[in-house]
């Protein structure tokens, strides 16, 4: 007698289940041992995520500041929301299938690639290092990475500083997590500066030390949610140097290549070039609009109160300075703090009310001028989110061999 699983054509089920979502295909994995072999393929994980990124272009995560807090015990997690639609209607509300000991701050690393979140997580006992995870909201796996082998620098009064990326290696199909490690040391009663870059490799499961040099004595300005693109992931930031007596500070992009495992930099558009005089304040940073490398001004305490306002522009050609566009100026609200803009191009600040002294979320069409609000309650002045854009995916969270180990170990039912 024929099964469910001889009824059709493996090549017509194969394409049947690249259309289904995520939540169904993990119910069909139960159905036969040929349909968990085909949804655990990386042929098909691949051809599901490049439909998925072609028809979800209006989804993101965002890690609310509020941590939940389990009695009976010191046992941490973080809330995250997931939005989508035009509006970014709240879709789901998900808590993170991993309870921490000690207590976690929430103004970690939020990054997505692919479907996967990267998340660093920092403690408040500062004696603590940082943990790296990886998580797929979708198929709710979830893994901390290992320790790297190479014990991290301790500077006596002084700061370790930490920047990290996320991103894919499309050449040995593999994801990586790069880290850069920033401390000064003491030499003959002066203080130094030294850089270390380490790379995590998914498929290996272990970090490795880079012997490379960043092009540039750049300092990091930007969170660590700026944008991935095509297996290269950027900060922004700033390097100095001596001319006629003063610092001039130049504002740049620092990038990695996840395939050449380089560095490079790219520069911003003329206008930010140069800032002489004083430190850089980071009022520069950037995004992914519309699968190009976007960067825009956050324009604060200008001279009217009532004439806060940012600045987008988009490179249209990676690594081109002369394609660098300036695309809207848009006018913000009094005391508007500009967070981040989606993938389609969608502007999200932080409103400050002075009255209530509450925080609120909001969301303007740069084209339309139309605002309105994230649908979230009021948040306190204590109170902030992180976002990034999102895609569904199957992509594991595993290794490639922990997964082919798992595919072989079920049985057929």
């Amino acid at each position: 007698m024929a099964t469910s699983c001889d009824m059709l054509p493996e090549d017509v089920v194969y394409h049947i289940l690249l259309w289904l979502p995520v939540v169904s295909l993990l119910r069909f994995k139960s159905v036969c041992k040929a349909w968990c072999s085909i949804i655990e393929s990386s042929d098909f994980i691949t051809q599901h995520l490049h439909l998925s990124k072609s028809r979800d272009n209006n989804k993101m995560i965002a890690l609310t500041s509020k941590m939940l807090d389990f009695e009976g015990g010191p046992i941490f997690t973080l809330r995250f929301m997931l939005l989508s639609g035009n509006n970014f209607q709240m879709t789901e509300s998900l808590d993170l299938p991993h309870r921490f000991d000690h207590r976690i701050e929430p103004r970690g690393m939020l990054v997505s690639c692919n479907g996967l979140i990267c998340l660093v997580h920092r403690f408040y006992d500062h004696t603590i290092e940082d943990e790296v995870s990886l998580w797929n909201p979708a198929t709710k796996q979830f893994r901390i990475l290992p320790k790297s082998a190479v014990p991290i620098p301790v500077w006596d009064g002084g700061l370790v500083d930490f920047y990290y990326g996320f991103g894919f290696d499309n050449k040995t199909n593999d994801y990586k997590v790069v880290r850069i490690i920033h401390d000064d040391y003491i030499l003959d009663g002066n203080q130094q500066s030294r850089v270390r870059v380490e790379v995590y490799s998914l498929n290996m499961d272990s970090w490795r030390v880079l012997d490379v040099v960043l092009p540039i004595d750049i300092h990091i300005a930007s969170d660590p949610r700026t944008p991935y693109r095509d297996g290269i992931y950027c900060w922004s930031g700033w390097d100095s140097f001596m001319e006629n007596g003063s610092v001039i500070y130049r504002n740049s992009i620092l990038s990695f290549d996840f395939t050449k495992e380089v560095f490079g930099t790219m520069p911003m558009p003329d206008v930010y070039s140069f800032v002489r005089g004083s430190l850089v304040r980071c009022s520069l940073k950037l995004a992914l609009l519309r699968e190009n490398i976007a960067c825009f001004e956050w324009v604060r305490d200008p001279p009217k109160t009532d004439n806060w306002h940012c600045k987008i522009w988009v490179l249209n050609e990676y690594g081109v300075k002369e394609s660098w566009t300036k695309l809207y100026t848009v006018v913000l609200e009094s005391r508007a703090f500009s967070k981040f803009i989606s993938l389609n191009g969608m502007i999200i600040w932080l409103k400050w009310d002075r009255l209530t002294r509450n925080f609120s979320f909001r969301v303007c069409n740069p084209i339309t001028q139309e605002l309105m609000d994230l649908p979230f309650d009021q948040l306190d002045s204590n109170q902030d989110l992180l976002f990034a854009n999102y895609k569904e995916s199957c992509v594991s969270v595993h290794s490639a061999y922990c997964a082919a180990s798992r595919v072989s170990a079920v049985v057929d039912v």
